[in-house]
């Protein structure tokens, strides 16, 4: 014999897990907007842009439409079937976007007076390429792991300062701003070691500030001066050699 309303309550528990074998495109866009948002930014600026000017190849534009086609797949397809997401929204957006501006050629400098633009499409895909890091589910916290070691939680050693985030934040704007002017640079032959010498230049500024965000309240006995001045003696070398070398490329010029 079974419990009276057994059939009906079980009918009931039973159909939302069938509802929610299915999720629904939209649901899947909303829950990837952190990758989707920057990709189709970035798509836009730098690749559909560039591939719908005057004289731009019929070719160019069949590979910008098959890049946002993998863009609006990845997230249908990353909760079914990740590797298969994961191939279209890395692999195949990122080579069918380099294949368009490879057809291209010098028609993907879009408008070198404005170089906002390009520089914004250049955070975009950076913003694109950290959105696909690994993601907990919604709704689940590492409490509920199965392996997870119960006990109390875990306190800081120390505090962080009040203007720890401000200084921290005003370190972000300041590596933007090698990007943004490396985009100034107008000849092609040197505007590839300017965008390269903008991203070490902002990779450096985000490591240096990130230190000086944290360490901000903290006591730290400092070392003797020559000490100091020992381990600076590399970085002040290799920037005199390169200040002279500066210096004799402008004379010689």
């Amino acid at each position: 014999m079974t419990e009276p309303g057994a059939a009906q309550r079980s009918l009931r528990s039973a159909t939302p897990a069938f509802v929610s074998n299915g999720p629904s495109a939209l649901g899947s866009l909303r829950d990837r907007a952190n990758t989707l948002l920057p990709g189709l930014y970035a798509w836009v600026t730098t690749v559909l842009l560039p591939s719908l000017s005057h004289g731009a190849p019929g070719s160019a534009r069949v590979t910008a439409a098959l890049a946002l086609f993998a863009l609006l797949s990845a997230p249908l397809l990353v909760s079914t079937r990740p590797s298969l997401g994961r191939m279209l929204g890395i692999f195949a957006f990122i080579g069918c976007s380099l294949l368009t501006w490879l057809l291209l050629g010098a028609k993907v400098v879009q408008s070198p007076g404005d170089p906002l633009v390009s520089a914004l499409g250049a955070v975009a895909f950076t913003l694109y390429a950290l959105g696909w890091g690994s993601q907990r589910r919604r709704g689940v916290v590492p409490e509920d792991a199965p392996n997870v070691i119960a006990g109390p939680p875990l306190q800081p050693r120390t505090r962080s300062h009040p203007i720890a985030p401000f200084v921290f934040g005003l370190v972000i704007v300041s590596s933007l701003v090698p990007i943004f002017l490396a985009f100034r640079v107008a000849e092609a032959e040197r505007s590839l070691f300017a965008h390269a010498v903008a991203v070490l230049a902002a990779i450096l500024t985000i490591t240096v500030g990130a230190r000086v965000a944290t360490s901000l309240g903290q006591r730290r006995a400092l070392p003797a001066s020559a000490e100091r001045l020992n381990a600076a003696a590399v970085p002040l070398a290799l920037s005199a050699l390169l200040f002279g070398l500066g210096f004799l490329w402008l004379v010689v010029r």
